[in-house]
């Protein structure tokens, strides 16, 4: 159990996408990081391939490879139906939330793949990750002018659902039970309300916000620049209720007015009455800022308005904030003895602007500042959250800073399913689907890194094809001979690389460094405008960043001031950090943890 104190047994703080490259050239912006590192042991990890956020999750909670998770993409069909492989019945094997449980220990998740809907009453979710990506988004939040009438009065429409959002897609977010039952796909239906709104100034700095032009007496007060009390809203899918939240904010000019996206206080955690504790005593997080999409929209078109990066700033320190009060909340009236983290904000930061602030040419000196300016900012927004988690931990906790990868810009755009077709081997239609009867191969995602053959599987023309498409793959080059693809493997040679069983694919593949995947008409397009880490070779390194993840351990027993050098001792991988944190920790292993413990950490 914890320690005497009451202080947890293990804490693992997962900052998704950030690099030890990255925090040592940013390194006054994340000091609390670096005196973690100062106090154990730091380096960079290899991680599960693809280098992506799903495999490497998973990876971090199992400690077992792709194969075993089934985390290999972003979905898998294990439970019988299509499933986010961040929904915990869509991984098949043990995670650590089950094998603390059997070990009486109690978790807290926040915001983790593979941890919701838990499986045991001790396994407390909080923020689940199916809402915490941007794509996610149940009803996006919006930025308006005010325009006043002759009154003063603005009438708004505070929350309608896109058109986008199909009632089946509302249903879906909303539809995930407590024990994980879900809803049939074929009965699911949604439907939202449009609600009008009236803004009122009151006084200079003053207005109250209503829902009928006559209701201005009993409106909501509202302060400049601080969000409005929370506005319950009725977003409604069968068999739950789906109650959201939305929060309005009136610039200090007073000419522009913010909207929050819709949250679903439903969704908000496990059990639901911890949930119902959380929201009352904490109100509810600030997921997707509003300001900081508006900031992306800003920074896409060379400009940035000083407004808009304040208070984006001021959201995502009030989102950080609100997890580790959380955190110290629920350890305070509940207890937790292992404590697992995903933070996705910098994953977000650093695909818009990490090649800005790599000096890339096609980008401009403002648009370099800009971009080292919004990375400086999520980095102190970082080690600000870490700091405070620490104040949780004792002297006996076992603390882990980890990623699940790096970032890095990349240099061309490459098309598999385009290759595949130049090769002759997936037939396309003239609108780009693809005719599957027609073909000898194809990809079902451009994000994949397998091929499905069309043949049977121990057939002679089940070979002949896995042939010519490692044949199409490996001789796939740019104009100046650079190979694309990095390696190329028969699904039976695919254990090299830890895929295996049903989702292994018939080709697995990788690509090499500088090559990322993408859609478009041509098979491979130079640029310079972006940054992945999936489909890049793990150890590949830029200006500022690299694409490993990076680890900080610190607790009894293990070694402190050591940065690991992975050149002369090779790299920790990321299951075995699962194993070892276990081991210091006295946390049992999950059972499907192929992981070793890392003795050579330990003093």
């Amino acid at each position: 159990m914890r320690e005497k104190s009451g202080k947890p047994k293990l804490m693992v703080i997962g900052l998704d996408s950030v690099s030890l490259s990255l925090l040592d050239h940013f390194a006054d912006a994340c000091p609390t990081i670096h005196k973690v590192m100062s106090q154990g042991t730091s380096g960079r990890a290899m991680p599960c391939l693809p280098v992506y956020t799903p495999t490497n999750w998973a990876a971090l909670c199992t400690g077992a490879e792709p194969g075993t998770t089934d985390a290999a993409g972003w979905h898998n069909d294990s439970a019988g139906e299509r499933l986010s492989t961040f929904d915990r019945r869509a991984i098949p094997c043990d995670t650590i939330f089950e094998s603390a449980a059997r070990g009486k220990l109690k978790t807290l998740a926040m915001a983790y793949p593979a941890a919701y809907p838990p499986k045991s009453k001790s396994n407390m979710v909080l923020i689940p990750l199916d809402r915490s990506l941007v794509s996610n988004c149940l009803v996006p939040g919006q930025i308006l002018d005010v325009a006043p009438d002759a009154d003063g009065a603005f009438q708004f429409t505070l929350m309608q659902t896109p058109e986008a959002i199909s009632g089946a897609a509302l249903a879906k977010k909303l539809g995930a039970t407590e024990d994980g039952a879900g809803l049939s796909e074929k009965k699911r239906t949604a439907s939202a309300r449009q609600i009008e709104a009236t803004l009122f100034r009151t006084e200079a700095r003053s207005w109250k916000l209503g829902f009928s032009a006559d209701a201005k007496d009993a409106a909501l007060a509202l302060k400049p620049e601080k969000w409005s009390d929370p506005i319950r809203v009725d977003v409604q899918a069968p068999g739950r209720p789906g109650e959201c939240v939305v929060r309005v904010m009136v610039f200090d000019d007073g000419k522009r007015l913010a909207v929050s996206e819709a949250y679903d206080i439903g969704m908000l955690g496990s059990p639901s009455a911890l949930a119902e504790k959380v929201y009352e005593k904490l109100g509810p997080p600030t997921e997707h800022s509003v300001f900081y999409q508006a900031m992306l929209k800003e920074f896409a078109g060379g400009r940035e308005d000083e407004t808009i990066s304040r208070l984006a700033r001021q959201d995502l320190t009030a989102q950080a904030d609100w997890v580790a009060r959380a955190a110290a909340m629920v350890q305070k009236t509940d207890g937790w003895d292992v404590f697992y983290l995903h933070h996705h904000y910098p994953d977000n930061v650093l695909h818009h602007y990490l090649p800005a602030a790599e000096e890339a040419a096609s980008y401009s000196k403002n648009e370099h500042k800009l971009a080292n300016e919004a990375i400086r900012m999520c980095l102190e927004i970082c080690d600000g959250l870490v700091a405070k988690l620490l104040k949780l931990a004792g002297p006996q906790t076992t603390v882990l800073l980890v990623s699940d990868h790096g970032n890095v810009p990349e240099r061309y755009a490459a098309n598999i399913g385009r290759r595949l077709a130049d090769a002759g081997l997936t037939k396309l239609r003239s609108d780009g689907s693809v005719v599957k009867r027609g073909s000898k191969a194809t990809t079902s995602d451009q994000v994949a890194t397998w091929v499905s053959v069309n043949a049977k599987e121990g057939t002679y023309r089940y070979s002949e094809i896995q042939r010519e498409v490692i044949d199409a793959l490996l001789d796939w080059r740019t104009d100046d001979g650079e190979r694309v693809i990095a390696v190329a493997l028969r699904k039976k040679d695919a254990h090299l690389l830890g895929y295996y069983g049903a989702h292994a694919g018939d080709v697995v593949f990788h690509y090499n460094s500088g090559f990322a995947w993408f859609g478009g008409e041509r098979a491979l397009s130079p640029t310079d405008r972006h940054a992945h880490h999936g489909p890049q070779m793990p150890v590949t390194f830029s200006n500022i960043s690299d694409n490993l993840p990076f680890f900080a351990l610190r607790g009894p027993g293990v070694l402190g001031n050591r940065r690991w050098n992975e050149t002369a001792e090779g790299y920790v991988r990321l299951i075995d950090l699962v194993s070892t944190v276990c081991h210091v920790a006295g946390v049992p292993v999950p059972r499907n943890s192929s992981g070793a413990v890392r003795y050579d950490l330990l003093k």
